[in-house]
């Protein structure tokens, strides 16, 4: 009868309706090692640099798909007119669909302290690279490659708190990096790490899995224990 009910257990766990030693284990590595994590809604990032013209230093921009305004923003020069001055923008696009085009518009202009009109707009593809067009108000301007950026918290208890993580879209490994919690494997440490994807690398359809790893004490080995699922493509 035992040996029947043996064969009966085997049975079952082939079928995966009882979870294995290996899963349990896997399972409990998970809940030792890292909990509360979470992940903040991405954006994309561009930097923009170059030198204008403009009246005590102010200027507006926006980014826009086609006709639609995504994003719009100011900012200010190193110095006013009539001298170049040196601007720097970092633009941070919400997450949606338009976010992650290539094809994109930059608007950047002066507001006319006459009669609060849209003056010396220049107009320039949102893109990677040296922009060849300029103005009385603008020149040089510089757009560096964008990124998608996310922010992951959470808490790790490692030994000396230091864990492994990768980001994963399929078979490809888009990040992998090193961190460290604010406290060694005898207390929970809260961590935060900055995951930095290049746009061009942002699946169109696909999913975004985060993996965490410990190392072994006795080893050094690095040990599989959790993951997350960061995102999903294409964004709404």
């Amino acid at each position: 009868m035992r040996r029947w009910s043996i064969v009966f257990i085997a049975f079952l766990l082939m079928l995966g309706m009882i979870p294995s030693i290996e899963a349990a284990q896997a399972n409990q590595e998970e809940n030792s090692s890292f909990r509360n994590l979470e992940v903040t809604e991405p954006f994309v990032e561009y930097i923009v640099n170059g030198k204008a013209r403009i009246y005590e230093g102010t200027f507006h921009y926006r980014v826009k798909d086609k006709n639609r305004i995504l994003i719009t923003g100011w900012t200010m020069t190193s110095v006013g007119a009539p001298e170049w001055g040196n601007f720097h923008v970092s633009i941070h696009l919400p997450k949606s669909r338009s976010a992650l085009k290539t094809d994109l518009t930059l608007e950047m202009f002066e507001i006319s302290a006459k009669d609060g009109s849209e003056i010396n707009k220049l107009v320039i593809p949102l893109q990677e690279g040296d922009s060849p067009v300029t103005n009385e108000a603008f020149k040089d301007v510089q757009i560096n490659k964008p990124h998608v950026i996310y922010y992951v918290y959470g808490e790790a208890k490692t030994p000396g708190g230091f864990y492994k993580y990768a980001v994963q879209e399929g078979h490809d490994y888009l990040v992998e990096g090193i961190g460290a919690a604010s406290a060694t494997s005898s207390d929970w440490g809260i961590f935060t790490e900055k995951i930095t994807i290049p746009l061009e690398k942002m699946p169109i359809n696909g999913a975004l899995i985060m993996e965490l790893y410990k190392q072994k004490s006795s080893t050094g080995e690095w040990i599989y224990t959790h993951h997350i699922l960061m995102d999903q493509t294409p964004w709404p």
